[in-house]
């Protein structure tokens, strides 16, 4: 039955036909932001639309994110400095952890078993079979409580933010740089990162 139910699991996580962008050739700038945003690492997935995203092997999108942010701060010169930078590795975490354990509470919800209730205790989730809807409910609250802290994180980051410190500071001043607007649902987070670059050169030649 966990076999049955695990191979059930991976077939949820992975959706057929689905592809994500997985460096800074294929992730346009409008998915950067946007993960960056929200630290949901489903908008790396590659969709018509993002009104609902799908459940994802959100393990996959972790390495693919970790793939492109290398690459991305190799490209523009390596400097990890950028607030904004610093801010969504902390976030992208907690929503990871967040999806996981949501993801695991579902398949416990469905089917309780022990092997499931032994992976959610590992995280701190004590779920019994012998009291299994008073136990499921206080480890649902958990969850909630994981989920508002998290949003508790982005408003109290948006406070701090200033044109300076945040990407969308960034893109302007670039946009200024290059002197036209970026269309970011084309431009590829490399593009993006090689302008980073330039004008990055350029302010040390202006000294």
């Amino acid at each position: 039955m966990v076999i049955i139910t695990m191979a059930w699991i991976m077939t949820e996580q992975k959706p057929k036909g689905v592809r994500y962008s997985e460096n800074t050739s294929q992730a346009t700038l409008w998915q950067f932001k946007t993960v960056i945003e929200t630290g949901d690492l489903r908008y790396l997935l590659i969709l018509d639309d993002y009104e609902t995203l799908p459940e994802f092997d959100l393990e996959l999108l972790n390495v693919a994110w970790m793939e492109i942010y290398q690459e991305f701060s190799d490209i523009s010169g390596g400097n990890r400095a950028d607030l904004w930078l610093v801010k969504v590795k902390r976030l992208t975490s907690m929503q990871l952890n967040y999806q996981r354990h949501a993801s695991l509470l579902r398949v416990i919800k469905m089917f309780p078993d022990e092997e499931f209730l032994a992976e959610a205790a590992a995280d701190g989730y004590m779920i019994s079979l012998d009291d299994f809807d008073k136990t499921f409910e206080k480890a649902y609250t958990r969850l909630m409580r994981m989920k508002n802290q998290i949003g508790a994180f982005q408003r109290e980051q948006e406070k701090e933010d200033t044109e300076e410190s945040s990407l969308e500071g960034t893109i302007a001043m670039l946009e200024k740089f290059q002197g036209y607007q970026f269309d970011e649902y084309k431009m590829s987070v490399k593009k993006f990162a090689n302008i980073y670059k330039a004008y990055r050169d350029a302010q040390v030649h202006k000294k």
